[in-house]
């Protein structure tokens, strides 16, 4: 295994757990501990993105170019996540389980639309 691999798997492991974590704290109401769900998920994101910086620098990847394409990439990714999220948010924390369902089914549509968008389709 390439030192890059391993590093950016030691830090994506711990950045899921604090964010897991953290989401896990946030949205069960019994356990009292939303605030500090909300901070530790807010650390499992910054590591994730040392993650993602320490990996494109090990790897001699080339900056990130702001183009038009990367922007809409990046909001399309934005919109998917938000409304998985409020479908999940509906299901588990407000009980509306069908309504959650729908909008969480077209959040996953959403993220799946990135597959044709970043990668594009083939023969």
């Amino acid at each position: 295994m390439k030192k890059s691999s391993y590093i950016t798997l030691l830090l994506s492991t711990l950045g899921f757990l604090f964010l897991g974590l953290g989401m896990s704290m946030s949205l069960l109401p019994t356990w009292h501990l939303f605030q500090t769900g909300i901070v530790l998920g807010i650390i499992g994101l910054i590591i994730l993105f040392i993650t993602w910086l320490v990996y494109r620098r090990m790897t001699n990847k080339p900056r990130l170019n702001l183009n038009k394409r990367t922007i809409g990439i990046s909001c399309l990714t934005f919109l998917g996540v938000m409304v998985f999220g409020l479908g999940m948010n509906l299901t588990m924390v407000y009980h509306q389980e069908i309504l959650g369902i729908v909008i969480g089914t077209i959040g996953i549509f959403l993220l799946l639309a990135l597959i044709p968008v970043t990668v594009g389709l083939k023969k």
